[in-house]
Parts: C-alpha cells; sequence; structure tokens
C-alpha cells in the first residue's frame, strides 16, 4: 500500500512539474516573475521604492507550482467570444440547447459564464507581462528616490534574465556619496514670518551639515504652515514657501547650498500676525425663520455680539462656552479646529 501512495504522489508531482514547464510557454511575451534589488552589491529584500510601475507577478507555489497563475489562466479575456465558440463548434449544440432553454435562458447561461469567468480572475493570479518601457519607467523612479534622499550621483541600472518565459529583472543601484547641506539662505518679504521663523529656528527639521532628504523639506514645510497659521498668519498658503537646492554640476563638491524662501501672497499684500477684532454669533430662529428675513435683535455678553431672528430662545451662556476664540487675542488655526468639533 505505500508503495502505491508512493507512486501516485511521483505521477502526481511529475505531472505538476511538467505542467508548471508548460504553463509560462503558453504567454507571447515573457512574464515578469521577480524583482530583484541589489543597492551596493547588496540584496535588498523590501522594494526601495514602494510602487514600481511595473510590478512582479506573484507567484504563491503549491508543491513548486503556481496554482493562482493557473486558475488565472483557465479564465478568458473575451468571454463572449468563447462562449459563441463554444456553443456553435458543433452543429447540432444550439438546436439540442434550445430543446432545453428558452431563448432567454441561454443569454442568462451567457451571463453566468461572464461572471464565473470573472470569479475565476478574481481567485487566481493575474501575470505581469515584461514591458520596456514600464522598466524605463522604474529606473526613473529609482534614480529619483535615491536623487530624494541625497544621493545625487547614484547609478541605476538592469539586467533583464529571460529564462523559460519567465523574466527576472535585476536593478543594480550604486548609491555613491550622499550629499550634505552645506548653508542655509533664508529670503523672506515679511518681517512677521521672518520673526516667528527665527524664534522656532531650534525646531525647524533642516539643518546644516545634516544630510539632504526630501522628506525633512516636506515636513519643515508643514511645521511652517503650522506655525504661521497658529500665530496670526490665517491667510498663509503653501504655494508661498520655496526649497531652492544649488547643486555643483561637476559633482566635486558633495555639500549643497539650500535657500528658504517665502513669499507674500501677492506683491501689496504682505503676510502679517493678525489678532481677532470682533467674534459674532449668528442663530436663526427656526419657527419664525419664514416671516423674518434679517436679524432683529442683538446683545454683546463677554465680548461676543451675538445676533438673532426675532427672540433668542437660548441662554447666553450656552451659546459663548464653546466658542475658543478671544478678542484681542491673536488667531490660531487649532482653536477654529476645536469650535469646529465642538459646534459640529
Amino acid at each position: 500500500m505505500p508503495l502505491k501512495i508512493n507512486l501516485y504522489l511521483l505521477i502526481i508531482f511529475l505531472f505538476i512539474s511538467s505542467c508548471s514547464s508548460e504553463l509560462y510557454d503558453r504567454f507571447e511575451d515573457p512574464i515578469l516573475t521577480e524583482n530583484t534589488f541589489i543597492v551596493n552589491d547588496t540584496i535588498v529584500k523590501k522594494n526601495p521604492v514602494k510602487l514600481l510601475i511595473q510590478p512582479s507577478t506573484p507567484t504563491n507555489k503549491f508543491l513548486g507550482y503556481p496554482l493562482g497563475l493557473y486558475i488565472y489562466n483557465l479564465s478568458s479575456e473575451n468571454p463572449d467570444e468563447r462562449f459563441d465558440s463554444w456553443i456553435n463548434k458543433k452543429p447540432k449544440r444550439y438546436a439540442k440547447l434550445s430543446k432545453i432553454l428558452s431563448e432567454k435562458q441561454i443569454i442568462q447561461l451567457k451571463k453566468y459564464n461572464n461572471s464565473f469567468n470573472e470569479f475565476i480572475k478574481n481567485l487566481g493570479q493575474k501575470p505581469f507581462k515584461l514591458i520596456d518601457s514600464d522598466v524605463i519607467g522604474n529606473l526613473y523612479r529609482l534614480k529619483q528616490f535615491y536623487n530624494n534622499e541625497g544621493y545625487f550621483d547614484s547609478e541605476v541600472n538592469v539586467d533583464t534574465i529571460v529564462k523559460g518565459n519567465k523574466a527576472n529583472l535585476q536593478y543594480k543601484v550604486r548609491t555613491n556619496k550622499r550629499y550634505l547641506i552645506d548653508s542655509i539662505t533664508l529670503k523672506f518679504k515679511s518681517s512677521d514670518i521672518d520673526s516667528l521663523y527665527k524664534i522656532t529656528r531650534n525646531e525647524s527639521f533642516v539643518k546644516k551639515d545634516e544630510y539632504f532628504s526630501i522628506n525633512k523639506l516636506i515636513l519643515e514645510r508643514d511645521r511652517l504652515i503650522s506655525l504661521f497659521k497658529n500665530n496670526g498668519i490665517h491667510d498663509f498658503q503653501q504655494r508661498s514657501i520655496n526649497f531652492n537646492v544649488l547643486i555643483d554640476s561637476t559633482g566635486s563638491k558633495k555639500k549643497i547650498p539650500l535657500i528658504l524662501s517665502i513669499n507674500n501672497k501677492s506683491e501689496e499684500d504682505e503676510y502679517s500676525i493678525k489678532k481677532i477684532n470682533d467674534i459674532s454669533i449668528y442663530v436663526e430662529s427656526l419657527d419664525e425663520l419664514s416671516n423674518i428675513s434679517s436679524y432683529t435683535d442683538s446683545i454683546n455678553y463677554s465680548g461676543i455680539k451675538i445676533f438673532s431672528k426675532g427672540n433668542l430662545n437660548y441662554s447666553l451662556r450656552s451659546l459663548t462656552e464653546p466658542i475658543f476664540f478671544e478678542k484681542n487675542k491673536i488667531y490660531t488655526e487649532n482653536d477654529k479646529t476645536l469650535n469646529f468639533k465642538i459646534l459640529f
């Protein structure tokens, strides 16, 4: 009995092995089965760039056989055409079906075929074909990734290995020396912006003699936006911030000067710290809304003006308590956020 079982297993294994070798040969173009990343002669297990343009085909295997790819291959790219071909393959097939099923039922059968075809596709693993244009795009993205980390002299190449209609792309990266920030020059057109920056300069994510990184610039940009908007410059816009990097074209200097420019919103409108002059609350009286078109009543309570249509049916304290703004206090975006959370 054990001999028979072993014999059956051997037959199954040989069948699977033969099917596995033939599976990839069914495709016209090579199937990309693996992306390998070699950085400074060391294989990197995780993809440096999270989303490459052309991912590799998942190769989860059962007994060494890519079962998911096989299941996907059972589906059809044109299920309607495949169904029509099947039904017309034999002259009497349609006539026989018509005796058993009505015309509507045959149409429904065709729809079931489409649904089942889609189910097979989702159950399996879609193959990714080797496309040269996408490989070039991947090289560009890898180069850009290392540029963003300060490796401006990095070299990126790819070797394409095709074996048995299976393709393996080996991306090879030589990072070379990473650039440092040599100096930081400030160009601000607003005196208030200049003052706020200098007060918090020690909190900056971008510092002299540290490695250049685009992520640090993004963190610094977000820090500055929050700093300005929470210190009275309520109308500050992201597009006002610009970082300029000056790279030595000869490549001899591995330090780069950085220029941080913050422009005004417009030539005539300089960014300035503003305080809250007035706080007003407008209350709608739902029962009288249809008859009263304007606010008829007003009252001043704790420095807050309250307007209502008709008689005010709420206590003054309940209306003003959720308000975090204070008259003559510097405007902050955080106070605005707190107000929205409580009121809405």
